[in-house]
């Protein structure tokens, strides 16, 4: 019987079907690190699945019968995809599971900036926009107006434009950018999208103009990022940035490497771009000496796109489907990460692989629908 170690957090549905569809005996790891956790023998693991434990040449070393990893995250980054070929270990991910919520935060961060809500929010709590008062609480209807008549008042400072009235880009046309489509159109919003791997049919069918991404960076009032991490350098730097309309605003919630953040710093700061909002950085968690931190007008969340209470349910369902499929010999639906270890890939969990029985349409776990970041 293959013993499947499991660290990534799975629904009792999950769970249950990892035994009862692949007889595979399923053991939750008692440690935070895949190296430091005992209870059981390594020798005899041939799964790993894990969310954001390290899988890399050490752990991979000391789990010499492996045969498959399942990563709950669109992209395994925490695994040595290179050592697990070389290994013919098979790593299967579990991509779009958090479009539902990145897609929800990056409607919040747009909200956020275009309406001063977290700058507000911020003076209000710090009490910069307070007053002491005299006596008890009064019940009435009241105006939010200072005392002193040369002072601001907030409903005419922190005025911002209604999401109809704007132009939404989106840069990447993926699983998220799909969802941020959707909600962005229902809200009545214009959107254009530019993704270079998909069809300008498949984008128009979903109520959004294909444009180049030079005209995307022109026409949008508000930029919203969908695009994996970059090696060769930032997708929106300087150019891109300077491309931008005079006023218009940035949401980054895809991966730091995507955007030149000292760039977006100065466009920031001279006015350039009216706000931003952000959920991921170069450094994190950020330093307090960041500069993002001296600016009014950003909102910054501390990498959370994904962390709805629901994602747990989408990725162990991707998982299962992405299985169920390896097990069916649909390669193509299995979410393979490294397809190369196939090639050379051990015996291992076959056997298991070959108990599991195709359940019948709408009785159980499926794939997931789309391809996510």
């Amino acid at each position: 019987m293959t013993l499947a170690l499991v660290s990534a957090p799975l629904t009792k549905v999950a769970l249950d079907s990892l035994k009862a569809d692949f007889g595979w005996e399923v053991l939750a790891s008692p440690g935070p690190s895949l190296l430091a956790s005992d209870g059981f023998d390594p020798a005899a693991v041939g799964v790993l699945l894990v969310e954001a434990e390290r899988v890399d040449r050490e752990v991979l070393e000391r789990f010499q019968a492996l045969s498959l990893v399942g990563c709950v995250r669109g992209e395994p980054a925490n695994v040595d995809l290179d050592e697990a070929t070389r290994r013919g270990v098979v790593v299967v991910r579990s991509p779009g599971r958090n479009a539902e919520s990145v897609a929800d935060l990056v409607l919040g961060l747009m909200l956020s900036v275009v309406r001063h809500i977290a700058e507000a929010h911020h003076l209000v709590v710090a009490r910069q926009l307070t007053e002491d008062r005299a006596g008890p609480r009064q019940t009435r209807d009241v105006v939010w107006r200072p005392s002193d008549p040369a002072a601001p008042v907030p409903y005419s400072v922190y005025k911002g434009p209604e999401l109809a009235t704007l132009v939404l880009g989106l840069l990447g046309f993926g699983a998220i950018g799909r969802r941020v489509a959707v909600k962005a159109v229902a809200l009545g919003m214009h959107v254009l999208s530019h993704d270079p791997f998909v069809a300008a049919g498949e984008i128009e069918a979903a109520g959004t103009e294909a444009v180049s991404a030079d005209e995307l960076l022109k026409r949008s009032d508000i930029l919203s990022l969908h695009v994996p991490p970059q090696r060769g350098g930032p997708l929106v730097g300087e150019r891109e940035l300077g491309l931008m309309k005079p006023g218009s605003y940035l949401i980054n919630t895809a991966r730091a490497s995507v955007l030149d953040y000292d760039a977006l710093v100065r466009a920031l700061r001279d006015g350039k771009l009216a706000g931003a909002g952000l959920d991921v950085f170069p450094d994190e968690p950020l330093s307090p000496s960041d500069p993002l931190l001296e600016l009014a007008n950003v909102t910054l969340t501390p990498h959370i796109g994904g962390a709805s209470v629901n994602v747990v349910e989408h990725h162990s369902e991707i998982l299962l489907g992405g299985l169920r499929a390896l097990a069916a010999g649909r390669i193509e639906a299995a979410n393979i990460r490294n397809p190369d270890a196939l090639a050379h890939w051990p015996l291992g969990v076959l056997p298991a692989f070959s108990r599991a029985q195709p359940r019948a349409e709408g009785a159980g776990i499926g794939t997931s629908q789309g391809q996510g970041n």
